[in-house]
Order: C-alpha cells, then sequence, then structure tokens
C-alpha cells in the first residue's frame, strides 16, 4: 500500500482512519495476503479462495481493481461454488 493512503493505515491499524472526511474507529480484522495480484495472480486467489473452511466463511469482497475486472473476479470465484460473493459499489455499507 502507498504511504498515506487509506488502504495503508487500514494495514498498519491505525486506532482511527478518515474515511470521506469522517474519522472513524478501525474494527476490522485485517489479514494480510502480501504474495497476490488481483492481475498475475488470479488463479491463485480462486485457489486461496477454494481452501477457506466455507462453513465459517460469511462472504467474500472483492474491492480492488476497476469494475469490470472486479466483477470477472467476483464472478470466477462464484463458479467454485461460493455464493456470496460481494463486489460493493461506492458508498455500500456492510454490517460484518
Amino acid at each position: 500500500m502507498a504511504a498515506n493512503t487509506l488502504g495503508r493505515r487500514i494495514v498498519e491499524h491505525q486506532p482511527t482512519v478518515r474515511i470521506f472526511g469522517d474519522e472513524m474507529q478501525l474494527r476490522a480484522q485485517v489479514t494480510i495476503l502480501n504474495g497476490f495480484s488481483a492481475h498475475a495472480d488470479r488463479g491463485e486467489l480462486i485457489g486461496y479462495c477454494n481452501g477457506l473452511d466455507r462453513s465459517r466463511l460469511q462472504r467474500v469482497f472483492v474491492i480492488h481493481g476497476e469494475t469490470e475486472q472486479s466483477e470477472a473476479l467476483a464472478e470466477a470465484i462464484r463458479g467454485t461454488g461460493m455464493n456470496r460473493v460481494v463486489v460493493p459499489s461506492e458508498g455500500e455499507a456492510y454490517t460484518l
């Protein structure tokens, strides 16, 4: 993540982050997968998803890249039998 970006602040587990001008308490649990790229490692990402415990998996969020590529990756993940794959729209909120 580039320095001084929202993603970097989340990865660094900053106690608060600014989102659209609002200061928010960071309550997310973040897992960092440094070895993957949604472009070059599509097969590996799908393989990783296949290895997850689906009984515990609530949703998969695809949040990186342009909408068309994100939708294509989400569809490929759905093709493995995972039905709860989401490409959120800007401003869309989810309760986890």
